[in-house]
């Protein structure tokens, strides 16, 4: 993506970042030093360091609530999955909506005890899910409740294992009447569209950012009984 290319996102950055955090992208764009510090202090919790020596990284706050705010759902009839959940940043962001239930999924056995103690440390008076669950697990081996529910996905993982797990996603709910709706957070999803798109999903946004790893793709999936 070119320099004017990127001047073109600022709009949109605005909306779904914010103006510090866009200004952010660009410092990022210009310098490469990723910052997100301001959720850990606010609510004393630790979901940005990584663990030993596991690559590690999260979603800003605001871009985060600009994802889920703008699903345009009854959160009241849906489950909230993070595969790939980390130290638990987007779970507590979630709980913030009334989601019927949320869950993390996260292979690393010591990242998800983090995520687990963030989970205790984290209070917030907008909190307004409390059926919070998080599994050490291989995505692939997760079994995703016959429910309607909205999946998110940042990048924990290579294609090959996303079109697996949508899969099985896709398998789990078919014929059983349910939506699902999927966030995938990822810097270029283009060549797997198709794919997705082959297994019943339906693509309802596909937006490039200002920062490429937080390009993102909204797809939606509606079972008939």
């Amino acid at each position: 993506m070119n320099f004017r290319e990127k001047i073109l996102l600022i709009p949109h950055s605005f909306v779904a970042l914010g103006v510090i955090e866009t200004l952010k992208a660009l410092g990022r764009y210009v310098l490469l030093r990723p910052s997100d510090l301001s959720f850990d202090k606010k609510y004393s919790t630790e979901t940005r360091t990584r663990i030993d020596t596991n690559y590690y990284r999260t979603s800003p706050e605001r871009f985060v609530r600009h994802l889920i705010s703008n699903l345009g759902i009854d959160y009241r009839e849906f489950d909230f999955v993070d595969i790939g959940c980390g130290k638990g940043r987007v779970l507590l962001i979630a709980s913030n909506y009334p989601f019927r239930s949320i869950s993390g999924v996260e292979i690393q056995r010591s990242v998800c005890v983090a995520a687990k103690k963030n989970l205790q440390i984290y209070k917030s008076i907008e909190q307004k899910c409390f059926n919070i669950q998080i599994h050490n697990l291989d995505a692939r081996s997760f079994e995703p409740s016959i429910a309607n529910t909205v999946f998110y996905f940042f990048e924990p993982f290579d294609k090959f294992v996303l079109g697996d797990v949508l899969a099985k996603i896709a398998h789990r709910v078919k014929g059983q009447g349910k939506t699902i709706y999927v966030v995938c957070v990822w810097p270029n999803l283009g060549p797997m569209l198709t794919f997705i798109e082959k297994l019943g999903f339906q693509t309802i946004r596909h937006q490039k950012m200002l920062v490429s790893a937080l390009n993102y793709t909204v797809f939606t999936l509606h079972s008939a009984e």
